[in-house]
């Protein structure tokens, strides 16, 4: 008897212990979609991981320093100096020995002799005597040579694309063979589908691509299909909640965003596209409508233009250019010109009068400039160093005023360091930032990496109805948090008004899209809590994988919930490192947590995520040329 009684006393010990630090129920009238109750205490711990986001940081740096190997010995010149190497090597080739110290005049006859001498040498071309050749005579020649005499211009144009193609053949054709039939909106559509995609695919490796059918897809529709891996769901879920909590001018800034992202497909907003430009061009006198008009009577248009009318009766281009080949345009261009008095008798000028006609040209209209004195090497310099003031010239606040001044620890300005020196400095600027967020006993960043614990405890329940019109539970609860120091402290609840269950079937008759219903849920519960009948295998993007090329491991999303639809974890991984979780956690005690939307924080980590895996994968490419 005194065993019983012992075990009895025991048991009413251990249960009275045990009582305080279980989560309890009162007895309550809740609807059956409710899966807490009065007296329920959750808690959650939130983790950043500063170590994955560091490793993150040195590849980043790895890329940028491949990149300074890349430029070679172009790393040492300044941006003017740069600038003037690039131009230089696509000039190269009709420059005469010598360019830097000839003047003007001199530079631009030698530069007509180079060319001439280049063309003749690439297509091994014999031309002859040209110098003493006429302008026509000349041009037949020219022709004669390249076999085109039975181009039209048109076909020109088509051996310059076929030219291109069989030198950079991954790329395949720039335009198709049809390209003057078609309509702006229809050759922007060949090339999303070709020359567009073919860049794309050749810039990450086959790893991104435009999606076959893209015409017919919608915006998230477009996107997961560029992005192997990546769940329309998620992309919906993301853009209907930002929907709802960003700020807009009005609800029909609302509406107008939700149709363009989820309603019109990409066809629709080619479309729209290409009436913007029209209404821009309208609005430039541009008499032609760009949403009718193919590209044949577009060029014709622009060749018409020529045909100035500032000038009396002058028509440089025949009307019926596209018929002729390349011999007789070239012959009636050249008698226009001759008809015109711009140059009298020029059609029986030969090409060396010709050049000096140039040179006699250029002098009158650099008459008393201080160009006319100026070397090619000093023409070159100062064109080059004046692109770069006009760059900077920004006003002040814009990213590039007076750079070197406000941000850089360099003395001088930005376009005065070695383009390595430039790297270096703002790199330096950028992981000074970056560490910046996480200093401070106010930092944000810097509490998440620590790990934060939240703590709710229910108090009460009531049902409502909230706008627009629907079903809904207001949960109300006292909030705590710890911000790593051992000791949960009351505090405000960031979202201001608490949170809100919503009847699932109400809310999806509401708004029939699910990823919409779930959304304007978490709009009210920053999904901590759903509705535990909601239908969670809608959910699809709950183990999302995104599938990266090799060697880079996936980016990986998960988020579930508990039958109560209580968050029971959520998080996102680099490979097997962890970027940023949420986790269920048992009841510490502690301070102040920062004002983030834990699953908005989450989509929006994958979009950067997304970002940083293409520098990544620009790596490769630098490394293998």
């Amino acid at each position: 008897m005194k065993k019983k009684v012992f075990i009895i006393l025991t048991l009413i010990s251990v249960m009275l212990f045990v009582t305080p630090f279980q989560r309890f129920s009162v007895a309550q009238t809740i609807p059956g979609y409710v899966g807490v109750s009065e007296g329920d205490r959750y808690e959650w711990e939130i983790k950043m991981s500063k170590t994955t986001l560091d490793k993150l940081i040195d590849e980043m740096e790895g890329v940028k320093d491949d990149f300074k190997d890349a430029l070679g010995s172009y790393g040492n010149l300044n941006s003017s100096e740069f600038l003037k190497e690039i131009l230089l090597n696509f000039t190269s080739p009709f420059l005469p020995d010598g360019w830097q110290s000839m003047n003007i005049t001199e530079l631009t006859e030698g530069s007509i002799n180079t060319m001439i001498e280049y063309i003749n040498t690439t297509w091994d071309l014999d031309i002859g005597d040209w110098k003493a050749m006429n302008l026509t005579t000349f041009s037949e020649e020219i022709i004669d040579a390249l076999n085109a005499t039975d181009f039209t211009l048109i076909d020109v144009i088509n051996e310059v694309v076929n030219a291109t193609q069989t030198e950079f053949p991954e790329l395949g054709r720039m335009l198709p063979l049809n390209w003057n039939t078609l309509t702006i909106r229809e050759l922007m559509g060949w090339q999303m589908d070709n020359f567009m995609n073919n860049l794309l695919k050749d810039a990450t490796g086959d790893t991104f691509e435009i999606p076959g059918g893209w015409n017919s897809l919608n915006t998230s529709g477009f996107l997961a299909g560029m992005f192997p891996g990546l769940d329309t769901n998620f992309i919906d879920f993301i853009a209907y909640l930002v929907n709802f909590t960003a700020s807009f001018g009005s609800e029909g800034d609302r509406e107008i965003f939700s149709d363009i992202f989820f309603e019109l497909n990409m066809s629709t907003m080619l479309d729209m596209a290409v009436w913007q430009i029209n209404q821009s061009a309208a609005e430039a006198n541009f008499t032609l409508d760009l949403t009718q008009t193919n590209m044949m009577a577009l060029f014709n248009y622009s060749l018409m233009m020529i045909n100035s009318e500032d000038a009396a009766n002058m028509t440089l281009i025949p009307e019926n250019w596209a018929t002729l080949n390349l011999s007789s345009l070239v012959e009636e261009v050249l008698f226009n010109v001759n008809e015109s008095g711009i140059f009298p008798g020029i059609l029986d000028t030969n090409m060396s009068e010709f050049i000096e006609l140039i040179k006699f040209g250029i002098n009158q209209s650099m008459n008393n400039s201080t160009y006319s004195m100026m070397t090619g090497g000093e023409l070159i310099n100062n064109a080059t160093l004046m692109a770069i003031y006009e760059f900077n010239a920004t006003e002040p606040g814009q990213m590039l005023y007076n750079l070197s001044m406000s941000n850089f620890s360099a003395p001088i300005p930005w376009y005065e360091l070695s383009i390595n020196n430039l790297i270096d400095e703002l790199w330096n600027i950028m992981i000074e930032q970056y560490n910046g967020l996480f200093l401070g006993q106010e930092s944000e960043l810097a509490m998440l990496t620590a790990g934060i614990k939240i703590r709710f405890d229910i108090t009460n329940i009531t049902t409502m109805t909230i706008p627009p019109g629907v079903d809904a539970t207001w949960v109300n609860f006292t909030f705590s948090v710890d911000p790593g120091l051992g000791e949960f402290q009351e505090s405000s609840w960031i979202m201001g008004e608490g949170i809100y269950l919503i009847d699932p079937t109400d809310l999806e008759t509401l708004y029939p899209a699910p990823m919409k219903a779930l959304a304007f849920q978490a709009y009210r519960s920053m999904l901590l809590f759903i509705g535990k009948t909601y239908d969670k295998s809608k959910v699809t993007f709950s183990d999302m994988t995104m599938d990266m090329p090799d060697p880079l491991p996936d980016v990986i999303l998960d988020i579930a919930w508990d039958a109560n639809g209580v968050l029971d974890h959520a998080s996102m991984k680099y490979g097997s490192d962890t970027i940023i979780s949420v986790q269920d956690t048992t009841s510490q005690d502690g301070g102040e947590i920062p004002g983030y939307d834990l699953i908005l924080f989450i989509g929006i980590s994958l979009s950067s995520i997304l970002g940083l895996i293409y520098v990544l994968r620009r790596k490769r490419i630098i490394s293998s040329k």
